[in-house]
Parts: C-alpha cells; sequence; structure tokens
C-alpha cells in the first residue's frame, strides 16, 4: 500500500519529504493511503471536514468510545473503524 504523507506525519519522521502528498484532499481512487497526525479526535474530525472527500474515512484506535464519537461526527458514506 504505497502511503503519502501531511506535513505533520513528515514532521514527525513517520515518511519522508519524498511521500508527501501535493494535496490534503485527493481522492486517489487505489489503495494509496494519506498519513496525517493530529492533535486529538477533534482536529482530526475538523481535518476530515476540511479535506476529506465525504466518501470513505476510518479511524484507528484501540478505544471502542473514540472510535463511536469519531463514527457519529463524521459525514462521510462509509466510516470505518480499524480498517482500510
Amino acid at each position: 500500500v504505497p502511503l503519502k504523507a501531511g506535513p505533520r506525519a513528515i514532521e514527525l519522521g513517520l515518511l519522508t519529504g519524498a511521500d508527501a502528498a501535493d494535496s490534503m484532499a485527493f481522492e486517489y481512487g487505489d489503495l494509496t493511503c494519506l498519513v496525517e497526525v493530529v492533535p486529538d479526535i477533534d482536529a482530526a474530525i475538523a481535518h476530515i471536514h476540511e479535506h476529506g472527500s465525504a466518501h470513505t474515512e476510518s479511524i484507528v484506535t484501540e478505544n471502542p468510545d473514540t472510535a463511536e464519537y469519531f463514527q457519529q461526527r463524521v459525514d462521510a458514506a462509509c466510516v470505518f473503524h480499524n480498517a482500510s
């Protein structure tokens, strides 16, 4: 699965500048995933509402309460927990 990185993911060393996404609002239409790091769940939801496609969104967390909070607040056709 090819990965593209947002600015914070690059800053934290999760991916390199060579992996930088050209846009935070691009729908790849293949296996490519965009990775970005945000400070908290509400920032994640705001980021999705600003940059997302309203098609498919996912949260990766071990906390079921956080997952439910995310799933109830993200406006997309498909919202998943621990899936891609």
